[in-house]
């Protein structure tokens, strides 16, 4: 996180005119990259307020099985969340990927986070990631609920009455 935040943005944004409201910045990343996506925001929230997650590692490696207990017993941050996992995503020794994402997607309901969690009909697919990414952003930036074709959205309305 501190090369992030003090070696790698200053460096990347010098000479650029960025918007120091976290709320206009977004981290995005697919598999694991989602989730240090996740972390980055999570640790340094003054830093990005958007994240969108594309089938994020919440399984058990580097310690991503914790996150839907960290979510569940800490004070709210100021994320916005968009998240995807594959119907047909990763399933190995490390645990399930769908899984993973769905409790992670359920804590952060639980939490009351602004948060849409779609599931594609692909497996751990960037080709999924690159199709949700444009209108994830735009409603992470302030714009309309995507709405994808063959794709399902989980409001977890249903776990919760």
């Amino acid at each position: 996180m501190r090369f992030l935040e003090e070696e790698l943005l200053p460096h990347a944004l010098s000479g650029y005119q960025i918007s120091a409201d976290p709320a206009d910045h977004v981290l995005c990343g697919f598999s694991s990259s989602g989730i240090a996506s996740f972390c980055a925001g999570w640790f340094r929230p003054q830093l990005f307020g958007r994240l969108f997650l594309g089938s994020p590692s919440f399984a058990n490696i580097r310690n991503g099985i914790v996150w839907p207990s960290v979510i569940r017993v800490s004070d709210p941050k100021p994320l916005k969340i968009f998240q995807t996992a594959g119907q047909h995503d990763l399933d190995n020794i490390f645990g399930s990927w769908l899984c993973g994402n769905y409790d992670v997607a359920s804590a952060l309901h639980y939490a009351g986070y602004d948060h849409l969690f779609y599931i594609t009909e692909a497996g751990h697919s960037l080709e999924a990631f690159l199709y949700t990414l444009p209108q994830g952003l735009a409603w992470l930036l302030g714009g309309p609920e995507p709405v994808f074709e063959h794709m399902e959205k989980q409001t977890f309305k249903e776990v919760i009455e």
